[in-house]
């Protein structure tokens, strides 16, 4: 079994905290939308997470962990895999990674392993049996859970024009949506959960695509959009000047 994990790269580098984002139904895959920062009180994190929910539509849980420790914070990635008893879900990813290395660790835990790492009994890798089909079906095999990691880049995913739209064909909504699809759409849908940036001195903190300041990135959008024009006067100016050169 292949579990996929779109992660997006603004958050490679995001301080120890709450992996925030949404499981796509339908297809073994969950979408990594914003890091909440350590330290927080649970109670304001699922308060935060219902409003959000509230206000975009959009699914939205505690997917797990992520750790990125510093210097004085040996015991913060225990400290972060224990909160999953505290947002109970079918399963809590725990995504760590050290500093110089850019490889990233994963595991992955059900419900059953919370449970059991709760009462004190020792949690084994998360793995399933199947039967193997060179030997007829007659034989198990155990296969450990594969976890790929599909790095995105927000911003872009954020402003593109590949959200999910209405399907008209009534044999097409039957059918569930594509997980590409759902992808995007979840990113578009969970503007309100980019509001949060580390100017707001609010008692959460967040890494996203514009935790910088929702101001520089509207300032450097409307650079961007404003060079097009400029770029293509340019040009023009240019292509001008050697067809004069040419005559003269």
């Amino acid at each position: 079994m292949v579990l996929k994990i779109f992660f997006p790269q603004c958050c490679n580098r995001a301080d120890s905290g709450l992996l925030v984002g949404r499981w796509i139904s339908g297809h073994g895959s969950a979408v990594v939308l914003a890091v909440i920062h350590y330290p927080f009180i649970p109670g304001q994190v699922k308060q935060y997470i219902q409003q959000i929910q509230a206000q975009s539509g959009v699914e939205l849980s505690v997917l797990g962990s992520w750790s990125l420790p510093k210097d004085g914070q040996e015991g913060m990635e225990s400290f972060l895999k224990d909160l999953s008893t505290i947002f109970p879900k079918e399963r809590w990813l725990q995504i760590s990674r050290q500093f110089g290395k850019t490889g990233f660790t994963c595991e992955v835990l059900s419900r059953d392993q919370i449970c059991s790492k709760n009462s004190g009994e020792k949690v084994v890798p998360q793995k399933e049996k199947k039967k193997s089909e060179e030997d007829g079906g007659d034989g198990e095999q155990e296969d450990e859970e594969k976890v790929i990691f599909v790095h995105y880049e927000q911003r872009k995913v954020m402003l593109s024009q590949l959200h999910p739209i209405e399907i008209q064909d009534s044999e097409s909504k039957s059918e569930p949506p594509s997980e590409l699809r759902q992808m995007f759409g979840t990113v578009a849908s969970s503007q309100p959960l980019f509001f949060l940036d580390k100017y707001d001195d609010g008692p959460l903190k967040s890494t996203h695509w514009q935790s910088e300041g929702r101001e520089a990135s509207i300032i450097v959008e409307l650079f961007k959009q404003a060079s097009v024009p400029l770029c293509v006067l340019i040009s023009w100016l240019l292509s001008l000047w050697t067809w004069i050169c040419n005559i003269r």
